[in-house]
């Protein structure tokens, strides 16, 4: 028993005496170092694995690009295709965006726009226009103000913008359009055409892009 205790003791003092790096005969252990080029090996691989790696894409700068797509794809569509020529005016004290269309013989009036200005219809005769849109009514002596106050007689449709004003307003009001500068003189003063944002949604060139994303 006491050269069991004495072997062990033994055991225990080459264990503490043994330097790193050295194998322990007892135990059959490699004892573990670290050599000068190993230390610094590892700090370089700390040092790389604390430089300050690409910022992933979020949520927000993926909006940013789409933004950016859309309005570079809608500054296209108008270059090729200028915008309808709109202008606003107001009717009983309501504001109505009203579209100058050539193509149509008469002016008229929405379904909807009649009930907002609290129009009355003054006959249900329904008329077909040359541009093939169907009315079913009329509301004469409609007071209009653009840059100044007017009375027209207006055909209601059911489809369509707010306010159409055709070719009877125009040649009457001795109207003179011009695509260049985007503007319409009326008795001898301007009035500029709106900007495509402000045209109703469904009449812009850019509405089906705005609608892809």
């Amino acid at each position: 028993m006491d050269d069991i205790l004495e072997e062990a003791n033994r055991r225990q003092q080459r264990r503490l005496k043994t330097p790193l790096g050295k194998e322990d005969p007892d135990l059959g252990l490699q004892g573990m170092s670290i050599s000068p080029r190993s230390a610094k090996g590892s700090r370089n691989n700390t040092r790389e694995s604390l430089t300050p790696t690409e910022r992933p894409r979020t949520g927000r700068r993926r909006t940013t690009s789409r933004e950016q797509e859309l309005t570079g794809l809608t500054e296209d569509l108008e270059q090729k295709y200028p915008p309808l020529p709109f202008i606003k005016c107001k009717c009983n004290g309501r504001e109505l965006k009203a579209l100058l269309n050539t193509s149509s013989p008469f002016s008229t009036i929405s379904t909807d726009a009649v009930k907002v200005c609290r129009l009355e219809k003054s006959t249900n005769n329904s008329l077909a226009v040359a541009n093939g849109i169907n009315t079913n009514g009329l509301v004469k002596n409609v007071q209009l103000e653009f840059a100044e106050k007017l009375s027209i007689d207006l055909y209601v449709h059911d489809d369509g913008p707010d306010l159409c004003l055709g070719l009877d307003f125009l040649k009457n009001m001795k109207c003179v359009i011009n695509f260049q500068i985007g503007s319409i003189t009326m008795n001898s003063k301007d009035i500029t055409f709106l900007p495509e944002r402000e045209i109703p949604l469904k009449y812009r060139n850019g509405k089906n892009v705005s609608a892809s994303f």
